[in-house]
């Protein structure tokens, strides 16, 4: 039985990252940070979740004044991850 295993995984400009925790698992999510950049410039980048076909906004992002957010947040079912910024990623 696999018991808090840590993963880290990137979400690239464009590119959703679903997410599908399986049978009886569960996926949480700690933390967020801006990633690789192009250009760092000062907009504010939100990141947004996606359950069934509802699409919330889990932060806000911006280089000069929030590079990382925290939160706890649990899933049970498959779920896409994604973002509005184009000039980088976001880590999770």
């Amino acid at each position: 039985m696999l018991s808090n295993v840590q993963v880290y995984v990137e979400v690239k400009s464009g590119e959703p990252l679903e997410v599908d925790p399986g049978d009886g698992l569960v996926v949480r999510l700690t933390q967020a940070c801006l990633g690789e950049v192009k250009d760092k410039g000062n907009e504010s980048i939100c990141l947004f979740v996606k359950v069934d076909e509802q699409k919330l906004v889990l932060g806000t992002l911006s280089y000069e004044k929030f590079p990382q957010i925290s939160f706890d947040l649990m899933f049970e079912k498959k779920f896409e991850l994604s973002h509005n910024w184009k000039s980088g990623t976001v880590m999770l």
